[in-house]
């Protein structure tokens, strides 16, 4: 049977209800972590509000509030904790942290910590300061599954509504079929872009090849090996270690991901297609960007070859050395997607073996093919887009997946120098995002370390995991949120918050340790490609 028509089979039986969740579910996805605010004025001038998290309280987690004022005086000194719907007060703490301000609006702020109270239910907190009385909205304390649970719907909605191709869900965000023309594509040579302005016309190369099908992209509709494969590296590890509680959405939703990159990849002749759509382009040629519309608009242009929009509907195809069979892959492009097939093997062999089989074998093959000494990494056309630098930590954990699929020690040792050779030569080390996933890398690779039997590599992993987490936790420390990024660093702030609070969930559960106090510092949720390690921390709190 098709791997289509399997995944179609089981969708159809299991999770067609998932769809039927409202929009309002993404609205509220993408604002979760939006705080709640009570409203004061004293004396005509004070304004002080008491921000909380929105979405509740894990119940054995840490809880604060912070209290931001514009005007020193009056200083909050003490809260009450009231029940919801009776207002009995249940407990108090004095106030008596003073954190650093904000911004000129509101440069008083005050901890407001309330980490003993751990009863299960909705509360409104108050906040006393002289003769005054600052109430907060409504929030709640819940166990990690009654909290969290909900959010695992709405990213399954989420993705739901990225799918490309034929095989979209009409039920969320009225979604229809797009850019069924992929399935019949052209592939060009990768073009040259100069300050992302496309440098002339597209060359054919090759084709037609059958992209059709996968997820857009950040924003966009184009589709990339790059993100597509990251994204499919968690999900995959989120469902082979708590199948139970992503359910068989995420089981399905990953199997599609698989689907899509099947087809990106020509094991026969060792071609890697990396890119579908082109962003930007020139006064000739429309690109994706250039243009606000749906998806199943690109569909219905009535276009000929030399119109200047005929690369919207007609999508161009750019394969790694311009179609070359069996050349060498870009190590980033071949860790990750080494990883992704590897875990298709792991996840889905109990179901269907001979997909695991394939998965396994395009897994060999493309790490076989991985080029250990690029002279420049290969993401996406331009290569701005997604500009990563570091490699290691894709190989070693499209290495150590694959120990995992196979058991073949080989796979372990090589792991385990990558990880070496990622710690002691990687230019920026960083916390789990989509540009190093040395995090998740170096946590698959310390839960077999007994195995290894070098003690000193097994301390620099440890080592190199600790010094991600610590440069958070000393960032989180001056800001009064708790916030593990630099606002003005030009990072992408929520994906590096979810992986200092993931990386620090995979540190605790190595080493032993109670859950780390500053997983509170997230602020926000949202998802696209590079937010990916969300479920991660939905699943961190069960």
């Amino acid at each position: 049977m098709m791997m289509s028509e399997w995944r179609k089979q089981w969708y159809q039986r299991r999770v067609r209800g998932t769809a039927k969740m409202k929009t309002k579910s993404i609205v509220l996805l993408l604002f979760l972590f939006a705080l709640l605010c009570g409203l004061v004025v004293v004396d005509g001038q004070q304004v002080c509000y008491v921000r909380l998290d929105q979405l509740g309280y894990f119940q054995e987690d840490a809880k604060t509030a912070v209290v931001m004022c514009s005007e020193s005086s009056p200083v909050p000194d003490s809260l009450k904790v009231f029940q919801a719907n009776t207002q009995r007060p249940v407990f108090s703490n004095p106030i008596n942290t003073s954190l650093s301000g904000w911004n000129k609006e509101f440069s008083y702020l005050y901890g407001a910590d309330f980490t003993n109270f751990n009863q299960i239910g909705d509360w409104n907190i108050s906040v006393f300061a002289g003769s005054s009385t600052l109430a907060s909205k409504t929030f709640t304390i819940q166990g990690g599954k009654a909290l969290y649970q909900p959010l695992i719907s709405n990213a399954l909605f989420f993705y739901l509504a990225q799918r490309d191709g034929s095989d979209t869900v009409s039920s969320v965000l009225s979604r229809q079929p797009s850019h069924l023309t992929d399935a019949n594509a052209t592939v060009y040579e990768i073009p040259k872009y100069k300050n992302d302005v496309l440098q002339g016309d597209l060359v054919k190369v090759g084709g037609p090849v059958n992209v059709e099908g996968g997820y857009f992209d950040a924003g966009d509709f184009i589709k990339f090996v790059q993100t597509a494969s990251y994204v499919t590296d968690v999900i995959l590890l989120a469902v082979r270690d708590h199948n139970n509680t992503v359910g068989e959405g995420f089981f399905l939703e990953g199997l599609r991901f698989i689907e899509w990159l099947s087809r990106m990849w020509d094991n026969k002749n060792g071609i890697l297609y990396f890119q579908v759509g082109i962003g930007d382009g020139n006064n000739k040629i429309t690109g994706d960007h250039d243009l606000w519309r749906l998806p199943q608009h690109d569909d219905t242009l009535s276009v000929s070859p030399g119109d200047k929009k005929y690369y919207i509907k007609y999508r161009p195809v750019f394969a790694n050395a311009n179609l070359q069979p069996n050349a060498s892959i870009s190590p980033n492009l071949a860790g990750r997607l080494t990883a992704a097939f590897a875990l298709c093997s792991q996840v889905y062999r109990t179901v269907n073996q001979t997909l695991a089989k394939q998965c396994l074998t395009y897994a060999e093959r493309i790490f076989s093919l991985a080029d250990l000494k690029p002279s420049k990494l290969l993401t996406t056309a331009p290569f701005d887009y997604y500009p990563e630098t570091e490699w290691r930590d894709d190989m070693e954990l499209g290495a150590i997946e694959l120990f995992y699929a196979t058991q073949n020690s080989t796979y372990l040792t090589l792991a385990a120098n990558f990880a070496e050779n990622y710690i002691h030569n990687a230019s920026s080390p960083d916390t789990i995002n989509l540009y190093d996933v040395s995090g998740i890398a170096h946590y698959e690779l310390l839960k077999v370390a007994k195995l290894l039997n070098n003690p000193k590599i097994i301390d620099d992993v440890y080592s190199s995991m600790l010094t991600q987490i610590n440069v958070g936790l000393k960032t989180s420390k001056k800001d009064p949120f708790n916030f593990g990024d630099q606002y003005n660093s030009g990072d992408d702030l929520t994906p590096h918050a979810f992986g200092y609070a993931l990386e620090s969930h995979f540190y605790a559960e190595l080493m032993n340790l109670p859950r780390l106090g500053f997983l509170p510092f997230i602020l926000f949720f949202s998802l696209c490609f590079k937010l990916l390690c969300s479920l991660f921390q939905i699943l961190s709190s069960f």
